[in-house]
């Protein structure tokens, strides 16, 4: 707020509107600025001498605060994970720099016409700020200009000084309102139609490592201590503005056929084209209706045979260009548009617990977790009654399983572990993922076992389709044709490309299944396109049979990194949000 304020004094013409939550206009002589300095520079002291975490205790329980911690405990826990996160150093550095004693006074525009304030009602210290607004603006004769009908002081009745924590819908209701007032005067410039071009100007790529907080243990092959991959670069033109786009090719052994050397020999040759010869991107190619495709087999060496990495890795830079350089509000807007989907603002999140492991505090907050099974039946089956006691009483009745037997079991070894699960867990599981073995008898007779396994368990779980549709002839051709319960596509962009992942979460929203993007362990860069691309698919223009999953995607894989190349990490963009757990907000992608 104080920074927002400060720039929109000192740069009116660039600012058309300010819009100040719960923060300070300035206080009003050198005496207060002088104390509240000294008052600062104590409190950045004690921030460093103490553990951060009793500091921010403390410091949440500030009359300020107005009983945060009570009223709103969920919210409180989110705030507090999220502000752990931060370097003490650093914290005490911006309490000093941006400390209200140093701040000019922003009163002036305060008290102006294009200045609007909302504040917790439960505050008393901003209560009386936000009446000094009020009394002072009423100077200001009307709405000037016709800039806004809408009210510039708004209090948030049920919330204290976290006002956009303990009440966002009401922030957001209110934010609206003054974003279609503004805009309702003077339009935003339209973006370039899609049939323009963008003019690649630079290529190139760097290299990714990242080290894992502990070596990873997946499905098949050895434990994996590190990630290793490629950042794809291009830099482009349109018109006057330039902007690059930033893509990830991170192939993840014993999943991947390619191994990293393939990827990265297939990402030099395309690259090396491409500088020598620089290509024309169509805008058209954001639509993601084919012409992507076409257009990278034309483009690109041997495009006809593109690794999956390298295509998911290309399709990611090309539309992060594309996105810039045209303005687009959502890099999935025009994709969203072309398949009858509609842009929601956040991705849910699930997290997942690996085979051996057991829900921790690390998972806090988290309502959808998924779960790997495929060893004994009767020990995955204890194994996971557990884990949906102590889900439940996390997180109560929201709180959903997500299994994934990763194609370990017959027929016989899957019933028994459904027959095996609790009443409690039958009720939080969503569906099972890949329940029993690929048959070489074919995509017919390997449906035909889930159909036999829903009919000797009497349909106690749902199915979810996920490896078979990417690494076997299993297609959706045959999905229309089984009798299974199948609720949900989890759906692989680093594997399919981001292209072909949105044709089959349309075709599955279309048949009333749930579309579930799934990471690989990827770095933050692949983590926010993939957090866009669901955002994409997680809620349909037009109504669809209802799947009873949630919409939450298989993104949790960021808790498994030590570091990451996105500043801030990816990790730092996921909140806590209510009773629906884990979520991305899209715009912070």
């Amino acid at each position: 707020g104080r920074v927002a304020m400060s720039l929109a004094t000192l740069h009116p013409e660039q600012v058309r509107g300010t819009v100040a939550l719960s923060a300070h206009p300035g206080l009003q002589s050198n005496i207060e600025r002088r104390q509240r300095c000294i008052g600062d520079a104590a409190v950045a002291r004690r921030l460093t001498a103490v553990s951060f975490a009793d500091f921010l205790k403390a410091w949440y329980a500030a009359p300020l605060w107005s009983g945060f911690v009570e009223r709103s405990p969920d919210v409180y826990a989110s705030m507090l994970a999220k502000r752990l996160r931060a370097r003490p150093k650093c914290a005490s550095l911006a309490l000093l720099g941006m400390s209200l004693g140093r701040q000019a006074s922003c009163w002036k525009l305060a008290s102006s016409h294009t200045f609007w304030y909302a504040y917790g009602g439960l505050d008393s210290k901003f209560t009386a700020v936000a009446a000094e607004i009020k009394r002072r603006s009423q100077a200001v004769a009307g709405v000037a200009n016709g800039v806004s009908t809408c009210p510039r002081v708004c209090s948030v009745v049920s919330a204290g000084h976290a006002v956009v924590e303990e009440c966002p819908r009401e922030v957001a209701n209110f934010l609206n309102q003054i974003a279609a007032s503004l805009c309702g005067t003077s339009p935003l410039p339209r973006p370039p139609p899609l049939g323009s071009v963008v003019q690649i100007k630079a290529v190139w790529s760097e290299p990714l490592e990242l080290a894992l907080k502990a070596p990873l243990l997946l499905s098949r092959g050895d434990p994996m201590p590190r990630r290793s991959g490629i950042l794809i670069v291009l830099q482009g033109v349109l018109s006057d503005v330039c902007a690059a786009g930033v893509g990830e090719v991170c192939p993840l052994p014993m999943f991947h056929q390619e191994s990293l050397a393939q990827a990265e020999e297939q990402v030099n040759l395309v690259l090396k084209a491409w500088s020598q010869k620089p290509p024309a991107v169509p805008l058209e190619l954001m639509r993601l209706n084919g012409a992507m495709g076409r257009w990278l087999a034309q483009s690109c060496p041997r495009g006809q045979e593109l690794l999956p990495s390298v295509r998911s890795g290309l399709e990611m830079a090309l539309l992060h260009l594309l996105g810039r350089v045209s303005g687009a509000p959502h890099l999935g807007a025009a994709a969203a548009a072309e398949h009858g989907l509609s842009c929601a603002s956040h991705a849910g999140i699930n997290a997942l617990v690996a085979r051996e492991e057991d829900l921790n505090g690390a998972l806090g907050g988290v309502t959808v977790v998924k779960v790997k099974v495929g060893k004994d039946p009767a020990e995955d089956a204890k194994r996971v009654n557990t884990l949906a006691n102590a889900l439940q009483i996390q997180r109560g009745p929201s709180a959903r399983l997500r299994l994934d037997a990763n194609q370990a079991w017959s027929v016989d070894e899957a019933a028994a572990f459904i027959n095996a699960l609790s009443v409690q867990s039958v009720e939080m599981v969503e569906y099972l993922e890949e329940p029993v073995q690929w048959t070489a008898e074919g995509a017919e007779s390997f449906l035909r076992s889930w159909e036999e396994l829903a009919e000797r368990t009497n349909n106690r779980i749902a199915f979810a389709v996920d490896e078979s549709l990417t690494e076997t002839a299993l297609s959706t051709r045959h999905l229309e044709a089984c009798r299974a319960p199948v609720v949900a596509l989890v759906l692989k962009p680093a594997l399919q490309g981001i292209e072909q992942t949105l044709k089959f979460a349309a075709w599955s929203l279309r048949h009333g299944a749930q579309p579930v993007v799934s990471s690989a362990f990827e770095s933050g860069v692949a983590l926010c396109h993939f957090a866009i691309l669901a955002a994409v698919m997680s809620a349909p223009a037009q109504g669809t049979r209802a799947s009873g999953v949630s919409a939450c995607h298989g993104l949790g894989t960021f808790t498994r990194l030590a570091e990451d190349v996105l500043d801030p990490p990816f990790a730092d963009l996921v909140d806590v949000h209510g009773c629906s757990g884990w979520g991305v907000s899209i715009l912070r992608c």
